[in-house]
């Protein structure tokens, strides 16, 4: 009987063609070929190579970075450094390389010449202790790309190969007196797998002591060479897998939309983003939010380049020195304008080409389906229900449902909202030349290749079109209509009661004209609320909140996106950490994000409180006249506050290019905007 025995899957790997290889062992739906560091921006090659393939230079390279990280560890163990078998290790036939090559030469003195290797992966498909295993020989990384996230791009690409081969696990050996190391791969979720350290034997035969070779090189060091593929289903897997993380985002708004878009293309994440309304969109969309250079220059670091090309069309240009605001008394008589460096250090951005650039390929978002509650399994995870009567489980739950989130009031129950009875009427005037010169102050529009709005009527603007925004704001007992709450009041009765204001005694009549000019559709309530500021919370390792379900804040300085950006930016930075897989069961996981997160909220909060009370000082006289008197000082003590640096320094994920300072200079992302090419390929057709 003919002999039927199925080949082992390492077998069938280790036998294919390089160009076969990598068309069936790695990842064909997401580009694996290229690396950008995070902090420098420069830009790396990924390639796949067998060991054979390998140039006496490649070889070399590759010696080399191993010699730097690792000789030292080698040199104080019985075994010694022994550099001629390693180099021979190294060339074992069915071993695979993945190579990291820099773009461009070395800067300066340093030697280095385009496509030096500055980091690889060793690999081979084999078996250890008769199972099949992929095991990772070595990994090196130039010191330069070190804490860049390309040692866990690396490992994750490698565990796909692990996964398509079928195999039972992945095996590696590391010195644990390297601390950092043995921290990675902990991070990673490696442990101590059961058959350590008992003898490796390769697939020549020669067996190598683990304990002399690479873990046990001193008394009580312990090894630990592996873990099952996380993703795979087969049995045998140690006690220390990890499976991939899974966030589920509650809320569709900026904030749950660029942690979900930072977090999509991480490997070893699953999302899902559920919105409540059936559409993704709210009733401010077509309003502008003011971020500062550094949160701009972290989000076009941090998500893909289309996203940031759809947004960057949004981003108004400043005016020469930075953005400032002007202060003017009720006759138009100007007061003094506002131009400190915190001031100066701002884009406005259309919130509507912001929320379009968010919700660019995202797949992830569910819409229609309302949160309900949440409840924490026995086995960590958490489990979300939904109106619908569906549910989700995950291992992260995010809220980012806004001020009235669900999560908030089931993790924090103590936690209270008051309606501070005052509400703010906002409207867009089209912004024509008139209405340019009505503001009384030199202007200029933010989108200097269609300064002047033309694609609007009585009701509506096209939101792309430029505009002036008008906002009117009062408590509620200052309204001359009264019939119900301000916000259930008709866009003409809303249009009416600005007009009332404007036409009082005192009030210079081009603030009317301006409200005369207002787009009825356009109209917007904010109901002013406030949530109770909250303590750092321990309840929960897998349930935390961002955005204005942490608590909010006033709008009146237009804080409250760059802060729910900056929230999304900061739990993406640890939840992606080695750390954090760590220790992402204990209850201190995310301690740091969540103090990190109210400092930074209790600050912008304290600062736009500042303003709302310069701003609505009510119908005393008294105290209008004192608060004009005051106005410069308490500018200033709002810039006091300010936690932002605004001279070439980033406070959240510095990317060396810095924001707007003293200097002048603008930052790379702003040169590189390039606003007439795409302007030119939205609207050349229609103002051709």
């Amino acid at each position: 009987m003919a002999n039927t025995k199925k080949p082992l899957g390492i077998d069938i790997a280790n036998a294919k063609s390089l160009s076969d290889f990598i068309k069936d062992y790695l990842p064909i739906d997401t580009p694996w070929t290229s690396f950008t560091h995070p902090a420098t921006e420069e830009k790396y090659t990924i390639e796949l190579q067998n060991s054979s393939n390998l140039t006496r230079d490649e070889l070399s390279n590759c010696f080399s970075l191993i010699e730097e990280s690792s000789r030292g560890d080698y040199s104080a163990s019985k075994q010694g450094w022994k550099p001629a078998a390693k180099r021979r290790e190294m060339r074992l036939l069915e071993l695979k390389y993945l190579l990291v090559r820099s773009t461009k030469p070395h800067d300066g003195e340093e030697t280095g010449k385009v496509g030096d290797i500055e980091a690889f992966v060793s690999f081979m498909p084999t078996i250890e202790d008769d199972q099949e295993v992929l095991y990772v020989y070595e990994i090196h990384l130039a010191p330069s790309l070190r804490r860049s996230g390309l040692g866990g791009r690396l490992m994750m690409l490698v565990e796909d190969v692990a996964r398509r081969i079928g195999v039972e696990k992945v095996m590696l050996s590391c010195f644990t007196r390297n601390a950092i190391a043995k921290g990675f791969y902990e991070g990673m979720g490696y442990g101590k797998d059961e058959y350590s350290p008992l003898p490796r034997v390769l697939r020549d035969g020669r067996e190598v002591e683990e304990a002399t070779l690479a873990v046990f090189l001193d008394q009580g060091d312990e090894s630990i060479p592996g873990r099952a593929d996380p993703k795979s289903e087969v049995s045998g897997t140690t006690p220390n897998d990890v499976d991939p993380l899974k966030v589920i985002i509650i809320g569709a708004g900026i904030g749950g939309l660029a942690l979900a878009q930072i977090l999509h293309s991480t490997p070893g994440i699953r999302l899902a983003c559920y919105e409540r309304y059936k559409a993704i969109d709210d009733r401010v969309v077509g309003f502008r939010v003011m971020l500062s250079g550094t949160t701009l220059s972290m989000l076009k670091r941090k998500l893909n380049s289309d996203i940031w090309a759809e947004l960057a069309f949004g981003i108004g240009e400043q005016p020469e020195g930075g953005e400032k605001i002007e202060f003017f008394k009720g006759n138009g008589n100007k007061m003094l304008a506002w131009d400190s460096d915190p001031t100066k250090d701002q884009f406005s951005v259309s919130r509507w080409h912001l929320r379009e650039a968010l919700v660019k390929e995202a797949s992830f978002v569910r819409t229609g389906i309302s949160f309900e509650r949440y409840e924490v399994l026995p086995n960590g995870r958490v489990r979300a229900f939904f109106s619908d009567g569906s549910t989700d489980e995950c291992d992260l739950l995010v809220g980012a449902d806004g001020t009235n989130s669900n999560v908030r009031k089931q993790l924090l129950s103590h936690a209270t909202i008051k309606d501070l009875g005052m509400a703010v009427i906002y409207f867009k005037v089209p912004l024509t030349e008139r209405a340019l010169k009505l503001l009384g102050t030199p202007g200029r529009s933010m989108n200097p290749l269609a300064p002047f709005s033309s694609r609007y009527n009585q009701h509506t603007i096209d939101p792309e079109d430029s505009y002036i925004m008008l906002g009117v704001g009062s408590p509620y007992a200052n309204f001359y209509n009264r019939r119900c709450s301000p916000n259930e009041l008709t866009p003409s009765e809303l249009q009416a009661e600005v007009l009332a204001r404007t036409s009082q005694p005192g009030i210079h009549p081009r603030f009317r004209e301006l409200a005369e000019m207002v787009c009825l559709d356009t109209a917007y309530v904010n109901i002013v609320r406030k949530s109770e500021a909250v303590h750092p919370w321990t309840s929960s390792p897998n349930i935390t909140l961002l955005g204005d379900a942490v608590f909010n804040m006033s709008n009146t300085l237009s804080r409250g996106a760059n802060c729910a950006i900056m929230d999304a930016a900061a739990l993406a930075d640890r939840i992606t950490s080695p750390a954090y897989r760590r220790e992402r069961r204990q209850p201190h996981a995310l301690d740091d994000y969540v103090r990190e997160n109210i400092e930074r909220r209790e600050v912008e909060r304290q600062r736009s409180a500042m303003m709302q009370k310069i701003m609505f000082s009510g119908q005393n006289k008294l105290r209008g006249y004192i608060r004009n008197k005051v106005l410069p000082s308490s500018l200033k003590k709002i810039d006091d506050l300010d936690r932002e640096e605004h001279d070439g320094v980033n406070w959240v994920g510095s990317d060396g290019e810095g924001s707007v300072g003293s200097t002048g200079e603008e930052p790379k992302w702003v040169e590189e905007l390039k606003w007439d090419e795409i302007f030119e390929e939205r609207h050349g057709h229609e103002m051709g």
